[in-house]
């Protein structure tokens, strides 16, 4: 019980260790330090932050205390060690407790010493039971039992994750070739990939063997095997989801490797020092009855296996970051699936478990493809050629385990000159030092030709078009916004041009693409729309969340509404901005307020937001379908829809009855869509598929504004050209240049259509190195994924529903336009480097 408790201990140190070191691994990442550290996402992270430096402290003095007997000689370096823990805590406190600043550079420095420390203490740790690597080097005796165990691990791990997978609706997604195929290239990469780890120790320990090497540098060498194993798995699947540079995100994989390798291998002796067996001798796992080892090993690794497998994934599915998280917990998954197979008598129970293994494929797959010939969406088109790689994609969703060995892998496939040119354009962008560059969207040196009217400018955020009858006449739930949308002008093939609210908004605000960075200061020469209510005479009544008090500049003539959800000391109600409240505050000021000039209101209520739709008391959400009519829906957006429905007509009537509505600018628009479970698919931060770029648009526009004017309802429009379309109803000239600003929705009766029919557009995710292209008529969408090295294309014409096949020829062309138009815009934002 003892040596138990001793390694609860030492892992829960590890742990919190490792906890610190991503602390500031996500503090040296603007994005991550903005979105997740400012407005932490789980409870308790607001404590973990401010007392990290004692729980630093704390995991490194357990650790010292946990070593068990410990030589004179290795003494020292625990007082070392206790000391730089102690300087490096202090450190962390002052920086943290006296609000110092704190660069992302040195954030970035601070991640490595959790490191170093559980590397420190680990090799204290190896040298106090170095009994454990003494004698000669010795080849394994049953070479070929090991990796036959490691092979059968590989099978039971790719048996077990189609399970999952299937429970998780890859049945109901994937055709039958799909599944067959995925299916048989996770069996054979997951049993190829274990049996060349446990392949590479037998060679090891052969080679030290015959060389008469000391066992020591034959366990340091297994060490280094697996130290090189771990690095490329995190590098590849773990890391490529941040925004990092290649050197840096190289280096932390490794010294992550190597510090989590040292600890495990420490791991033995940690469970059994300080035991003895009946007749006076040290227990060790190789001394101990094989009955009392079988027990626990085999109990706890199933117990671990299910958790890892069944619950962990989705209660991680709305705080995970590009599926990191679950990643991580794979690598634990993997570990515990060794640990049992490892556990079993070498001949008959791994071949019982092989045997399990393929017998649960063999018997899963041939009723899953049955249900996939029933369910799943047939392709885009008939004449596609079956894409193999495109159904691994599909499958991988599904399958996270199956994801980590194809990022490991497509490097190896993939054309790395094209996703290095990306990456190399989105770090330019990304440069947080990049100098303000002006966006002018009109020519406002002269005055406005007309009287400003009001506007009122919602942006729900995550509102899918399809949740809105004036888009889909299935969502009968949305009769007041239907109503509105008939008095209205309804832009049919609208788009966000950023996947994610941290760059979509501050582009709405621009009228343009902006840098990547978050946020190039001062923003106010790229803020058009800020410049326009200020040339208005705009009385604001503003919604202030963070990325508004980030970037808005002037705050004469600004009443910030929802004030108490902006509390410094309540953090956790930043994300909480509701419609209803929202325009009961309005209306009432609007009513109390004496009129002096136009009126503004914006507003960008998180209703819809998918982390706002998971039940309450839920740690994740499960798609809970709702059919009206022909369509399917998920049934909290409809109930969320519903409510937001009857305060937006409430708000109209108000409107009306006040005399305001004749004369107002009325926009209905959100910043992004969002995926209920399309394809394994939640949210919408890290991908960009065409469900999360869909948007409604829906303009009211006074009737002394639209004479003389017209429009294309089926014109591919993006949420960038809502503020040039401001500046023209105001009877601003729009300037016809160069440069990432958006275009008016409207023009004269005599005018040509806006856009051409070659004309395509740059999107992105807000959140990763995504990036797409939509064509001019909405016919396609590409994205190509800069770190994940993947590109899919979506055939819009027929739904989009899912990726379809990207003819060797076309993949040229896209690649082509892709890179010239990220270069362009590189070249705006930074013209000295031109």
């Amino acid at each position: 019980m003892a040596g138990a408790l001793r390694l609860l201990v030492r892992i829960a140190s590890a742990g919190a260790l490792l906890l610190v070191a991503t602390y500031y691994l996500l503090a040296s990442i603007a994005f991550s330090y903005y979105h997740f550290l400012q407005f932490p996402h789980f409870w308790w992270m607001p404590l973990f932050i401010r007392l990290h430096p004692v729980i630093l402290l704390a995991a490194v003095a357990a650790l010292l205390m946990t070593q068990g007997d410990t030589p004179a000689a290795v003494k020292p370096w625990m007082r070392y060690t206790a000391l730089a823990a102690a300087a490096s805590a202090a450190c962390m406190a002052a920086f943290g407790w006296l609000d110092l600043p704190v660069s992302y550079e040195l954030a970035g420095a601070l991640t490595f010493v959790p490191l170093a420390l559980l590397a420190m203490t680990s090799a204290i740790h190896l040298a106090a039971h170095r009994e454990l690597f003494g004698g000669p080097a010795r080849a394994l005796r049953q070479a070929a039992a090991f990796v036959a165990g490691a092979a059968t691990t590989g099978a039971l791990c790719a048996s077990v994750y189609f399970a999952d997978a299937s429970l998780r609706g890859a049945t109901d997604s994937l055709q039958p070739r799909e599944i067959a195929v995925a299916v048989l290239v996770s069996a054979v990469g997951h049993t190829l990939a274990f049996a060349v780890a446990a392949l590479g120790v037998v060679l090891i320990g052969a080679i030290a063997a015959r060389w008469h090497q000391p066992r020591w540098i034959e366990s340091l060498a297994i060490g280094g095997w697996a130290a090189v194993l771990a690095a490329v798995l995190i590098r590849r699947s773990v890391l490529t989801a941040l925004p990092m540079s290649d050197l840096f995100a190289t280096v932390l994989a490794v010294a992550l490797a190597v510090a989590v390798v040292m600890f495990c291998a420490g791991l033995p002796a940690s469970r059994w020092a300080g035991t003895s067996s009946g007749d006076g001798r040290d227990v060790t796992p190789a001394t101990l009855p094989r009955g009392n080892r079988w027990g626990w090993r085999v109990g706890s690794s199933m117990l671990l296996a299910a958790l890892c497998i069944l619950v962990l994934p989705r209660m991680l599915l709305l705080a995970d970051w590009a599926s990191t998280l679950q990643k991580l917990v794979v690598f634990v998954t993997w570990a515990a699936f060794s640990t049992l197979v490892a556990a079993l008598p070498a001949r008959r129970g791994r071949a019982v478990v092989l045997v399990c293994a393929l017998a649960a494929l063999i018997g899963a797959v041939a009723p899953a493809v049955v249900v996939a010939r029933k369910t799943a969406p047939g392709l885009s088109s008939a004449r596609d050629p079956f894409d193999a790689s495109l159904a691994l994609d599909r499958y991988s969703t599904f399958d996270t385990s199956l994801t980590v060995l194809l990022d490991v892998a497509r490097p190896l496939v993939a054309d790395g000159d094209y996703y290095r040119a990306l990456r190399q354009v989105a770090d330019a962008i990304e440069d947080p030092s990049l100098e303000p560059v002006a966006l002018h969207v009109a020519d406002d040196a002269h005055p406005a030709s007309t009287r400003p009217p009001n506007i009122f400018f919602i942006v729900v955020d995550s509102l899918r078009p399809d949740y809105l009858s004036a888009y889909n006449p299935d969502a009968t739930f949305t009769p007041a916004i239907g109503a509105f949308a008939r008095e209205s002008i309804v832009m049919r093939r609208a788009f966000t041009s950023y996947g994610g609210t941290a760059l979509s908004e501050p582009a709405l605000w621009a009228g343009g693409l902006i840098p990547r960075a978050m946020y190039i200061r001062p923003f106010a020469p790229m803020n058009t729309l800020e410049r326009l209510l200020r040339l208005g005479g705009y009385r604001r009544y503003i919604s202030v969340d963070f990325i508004l008090k980030t970037i808005l500049e002037d705050w004469d003539g600004v009443v910030p509404l929802d004030t108490q959800l902006t509390h410094p000391d309540r953090p956790e109600e930043a994300f909480k901005f509701d419609l209803c409240t929202t325009l009961t505050e309005l209306t009432g000021r609007l009513d109390r307020d004496a009129r002096s000039g136009p009126v503004f209101f914006y507003s960008q209520p998180q209703n819809l937001h998918i982390r706002m739709l998971v039940p309450e008391g839920q740690q994740y959400p499960t798609f809970e379908r709702l059919r009206v009519g022909d369509a399917e829906f998920f049934s909290p957006a409809v109930r969320v829809a519903t409510r937001l429905d009857a305060c937006f007509g409430a708000f109209i009537r108000h409107l009306k009855a006040a005399g305001l509505y004749d004369d107002s600018i009325i926009i209905l628009t959100s910043d992004h869509g969002d995926a209920y479970g399309e394809g394994n698919r939640w949210g919408h931060a890290f991908f960009l598929m065409p469900v999360g770029m869909r948007i409604p648009l829906i303009m009211h526009v006074p009737e002394r504004l639209r004479t003389g004017r017209t429009w294309d309802p089926d014109a591919v429009t993006l949420s960038t050209d809502i503020t040039p379309t401001l500046y023209d109803l105001l009877g601003y000239r729009l300037e016809n240049r160069e440069g990432p600003v958006g275009r008016s929705l409207l023009m004269p009766r005599s005018g040509r259509a806006p856009v051409a029919a070659d004309d395509r557009f740059l999107i992105q995710s807000s959140y990763a190195q995504v990036f797409g292209l939509i064509d001019g008529r909405g016919r396609w969408m590409y994205t190509a994924e800069a770190t994940g090295q993947r590109e899919q294309l979506y055939d819009m014409a027929a739904g989009g529903a899912v990726p379809k096949t990207l003819l060797p020829a076309d993949r040229l062309q896209y690649r082509k336009w892709l890179l010239d138009d990220l270069h362009r815009l590189d070249q705006f934002y930074r013209p000295a480097h031109d």
